[in-house]
């Protein structure tokens, strides 16, 4: 019986060690540019107007890339790497450029935090479970996972009233963001 449960344990830990040491988002410096209109925090109602706007842009593929990568992947402003048109697509939407994908760059980020924080607290609720355990290898090792992710939290700059206004709906943020959903705000 105390074979059986080694056994399983190992095979829950190797489970969980696979899905969570492995985030969603790559954790990457971005490098933001030196316009302070793009430095801005993210409002909600500007959120709201993003998330929207990136529906539309992603699924009619404005910037002819393919769904494969949208996101602004170059380092300068989007607007001087990115073709004329989806610039003046955006401004018919009331967006400049820039800042369309500064916001895009920070909601990922938020998002990479918020699952971060996610996997956290449930590697520390596993370890509280294993604190009995004999085996201190697995238990060494979820405490290094969890190292690492805070060190992956910390590298990424984003501020609590961020995290705090996309907190309640970051999974479905997160869907609109990699196209598994579209984004209609509720109107007042």
């Amino acid at each position: 019986m105390k074979s059986f449960r080694k056994i399983f344990l190992f095979i829950v830990f190797c489970l969980t060690f696979c899905i969570i040491s492995y985030p969603l988002y790559k954790v990457e410096r971005v490098k933001i540019v030196n316009d302070p209109e793009a430095n801005k925090v993210i409002s909600f109602d500007e959120m709201n107007s993003f998330l929207e706007v990136w529906s539309q842009y992603y699924f009619n593929d404005v910037s002819n890339v393919g769904l494969s990568s949208l996101s602004l992947a170059t380092d300068g402003r989007a607007e001087e790497n990115m073709p004329p048109q989806v610039s003046r697509w955006l401004e018919r939407r009331n967006w400049k450029i820039d800042r369309f994908f500064y916001v895009e760059t920070r909601l990922k980020s938020i998002v990479n935090v918020l699952y971060l924080q996610e996997y956290i607290k449930s590697n520390i609720g596993m370890l509280s479970t294993l604190e009995n355990d004999v085996n201190s290898e697995i238990f060494d090792t979820l405490s290094a996972l969890i190292t690492r992710q805070k060190k992956q939290i910390k590298a990424i700059h984003v501020s609590n009233q961020e995290l705090e206004m996309v907190r309640p709906n970051f999974h479905v943020v997160r869907e609109v963001l990699e196209g598994y959903s579209i984004y209609i705000p509720k109107k007042l």
